[in-house]
This record gives C-alpha cells, sequence and structure tokens, in this order.
C-alpha cells in the first residue's frame, strides 16, 4: 500500500494571466534532479515515510498519461499556489469527481467502494490558507516552503480480481479504467476570484 498525491500548481501573478483565463492549471515541465516535487504541477507525488511534504517525491506526469494504483493505495490531492496579491487572504477548495473511462472493462463508476454506498464525488469546504503556508494531508504536516491546500479522496478498495486457474498461469485482467476532474477554486481578497480544472486518467490493476 503506497500514497499517492496528484499535485497541481497555480500562479496568481500577471504573467500566468493566460492559463489563468484559459482555467489550467501550471503546465508540467519535467523535472531535473534538484527540483523540489512539490514544485511540479501536473504531477503524481509519493511519500514512504515522514510527516513534511519535503519527504515527497516525483513519480509520473499526469499531463497526458494514465496513472497506474492498486488496491490499498491512498489517494490525494494537493494545490499550491504562487505569487499571490499582496497584503491578501487567501481561500482555497478543492473538488473530484470520478467516472468509468470510456470502454473501460469494469462495471464500478469509482475504486473508493463504500458501505452501504460508493463515493463518486469529494469535496471541500472553502479553507483559509495562512501565511504560514499549513497544508494538512492526510494529518498533521509541517508548514511548507509554498502555501498549499489539500483533499484527502480515499483508499481504493476495488480492483480487478485476481484469475483462478485453471489454466495454468491465466493472463492478468485487465486495469480497470476511470476519468477524473478535478476543480480547484481560490478566492483572493475582496475582488478576486479563479478557477482551474484538470482531467488526469487513473487505472487499478491487479496488484502483485
Amino acid at each position: 500500500m503506497a500514497i499517492y498525491v496528484l499535485n497541481l500548481g497555480v500562479d496568481l501573478s500577471s504573467s500566468n494571466a493566460t492559463n489563468n483565463a484559459n482555467g489550467d492549471f501550471m503546465p508540467f515541465v519535467q523535472p531535473t534532479s534538484s527540483t523540489p516535487a512539490t514544485s511540479i504541477s501536473k504531477a503524481w507525488l509519493t511519500v514512504t515515510a515522514g510527516t513534511d511534504w519535503s519527504s515527497y517525491t516525483y513519480v509520473f506526469n499526469a499531463r497526458d498519461q494514465p496513472f497506474t494504483a492498486q488496491s490499498g493505495d491512498l489517494i490525494g490531492i494537493r494545490v499550491f499556489y504562487l505569487n499571490p496579491p499582496p497584503d491578501t487572504s487567501i481561500t482555497g477548495k478543492i473538488t473530484a469527481v470520478i467516472g468509468r473511462a470510456h470502454n473501460a472493462p469494469q462495471a464500478f463508476r469509482t475504486p473508493f467502494g463504500g458501505t452501504p454506498n460508493a463515493c463518486n464525488v469529494f469535496d471541500t469546504n472553502p479553507t483559509a490558507v495562512d501565511s504560514s503556508g499549513i497544508c494538512t494531508w492526510p494529518g498533521p504536516i509541517t508548514p511548507a516552503t509554498t502555501p498549499c491546500f489539500a483533499l484527502t479522496l480515499n483508499r481504493i478498495n476495488r480492483a480487478p480480481a485476481r484469475p483462478q486457474p485453471p489454466p495454468p498461469n491465466p493472463p492478468p485482467p485487465p486495469n480497470h479504467r476511470y476519468q477524473f476532474i478535478v476543480g480547484a477554486s481560490i478566492w483572493a481578497g475582496t475582488g478576486d476570484g479563479y478557477t482551474w480544472g484538470h482531467d488526469p486518467e487513473l487505472e487499478v490493476s491487479m496488484g502483485n
């Protein structure tokens, strides 16, 4: 079981006006060995230990390729922001909707089963983000270098069933395929509201 975070960035400066006007998060830029993982937008991050965002490492780009997880993995979303207006309070909100991808092999519409009901929609109440940049996910985490806000989805508990013999050495079943719609909103002060969206794909494998 692992922890994976979809990391998305926004820039509130005028130099990023085109992306903000289009409702698009900052683009993915291929990281180097010295790039902090938490500064990479449209990327999947992971952590094996630690309670600080600096413990997270880059895994995969979420720009144009599906990401594969497996049963038991914990999924979350983190939004970081750059260049807020000076002397301005920031309020952030994340909404995520997940559904079955087109022509996917599974009947499930979400990998997050429930008792008794499944969960396809995840939402946060608007969260004030103070100047210290505190961003908690999935529990108490020390202040981030860059201000951010985050949303925990759940642990995956629906995955392809392991085939049973015969025949000998049956092939693994196809991955389950899902489509996310992830939206983020920021209210900066009294006059500036921003929204962005992204549509990453998530696949769930049978696992080891």
